[in-house]
C-alpha cells in the first residue's frame, strides 16, 4: 500500500510541475527594449577600445573582436596614413633584408676561404675577416629592420590608435544619438 501511495504522490508531482514549469513562465515574459536601449546595445557592440597589457597593446571592437591598425584607420577614413606607413615599413624591411642577405653571402664566402675551398694566399685571414664582416652586416640589417625578434606588429603608435578610437566612438555616439554619460 505504501508503494502505491508513493507512486501516486510522485506521479501527481511530476505531472503537476511539468505542466506549470517555472522556466516557461519566466521566458514567456517579453522584454521590450526601447530604441534608446537598442542604440546603447549597438554602441557597446561597435565601440572601439585600445587595451594595453604588459607592454603589448591591442585594438578591440565591441567586446572581444580584435582589429588591425589598417582596419582601425579605415573605420576613421585615414587609411592613407596606413598605406604610407606600410610602404615605409616595406622599404625598410627590404633594405634590412638586403643588407642581412649580403652579410650572409660575405660570411659564406669567408667560410669558403677559411676552409680552403677557395684557395687564396692568406685564406684563413681573409676567411675570418669575411665571417666577421658578414656577421656585422647581418646585425646591421637586423637593426635596420628587425627580422629577428620583431616585437611590434603595429604601424601606428598607441596614442594614434587611441585618438582614432576616440574619433570613431564620438562619431558612433553622434550617429546613434547616445548621450555622453553612457559608458
Amino acid at each position: 500500500m505504501l508503494k502505491i501511495l508513493n507512486f501516486l504522490l510522485v506521479f501527481f508531482l511530476v505531472f503537476n510541475f511539468n505542466s506549470n514549469s517555472y522556466a516557461d513562465i519566466y521566458y514567456q515574459e517579453e522584454k521590450k527594449m526601447s530604441q534608446e536601449d537598442i542604440n546603447i546595445y549597438k554602441y557597446k557592440m561597435e565601440r572601439i577600445s585600445v587595451k594595453q597589457e604588459r607592454g603589448k597593446w591591442t585594438i578591440f571592437q565591441g567586446i572581444n573582436f580584435e582589429l588591425t591598425d589598417l582596419q582601425l584607420l579605415k573605420l576613421v577614413n585615414n587609411e592613407n596614413i596606413a598605406i604610407q606607413r606600410m610602404k615605409d615599413v616595406e622599404g625598410k624591411q627590404n633594405l634590412g633584408a638586403s643588407v642581412a642577405l649580403g652579410g650572409i653571402g660575405i660570411g659564406i664566402l669567408g667560410g669558403l676561404f677559411t676552409g680552403n675551398v677557395i684557395k687564396v694566399d692568406n685564406g684563413v685571414f681573409y676567411g675570418v675577416g669575411g665571417i666577421v664582416i658578414g656577421l656585422v652586416f647581418v646585425a646591421l640589417g637586423n637593426m635596420i629592420s628587425p627580422i629577428i625578434s620583431d616585437e611590434s606588429d603595429h604601424i601606428i603608435t598607441i596614442n594614434e590608435a587611441r585618438d582614432a578610437a576616440d574619433q570613431y566612438n564620438i562619431e558612433l555616439r553622434r550617429r546613434l544619438s547616445i548621450k555622453e554619460d553612457v559608458p
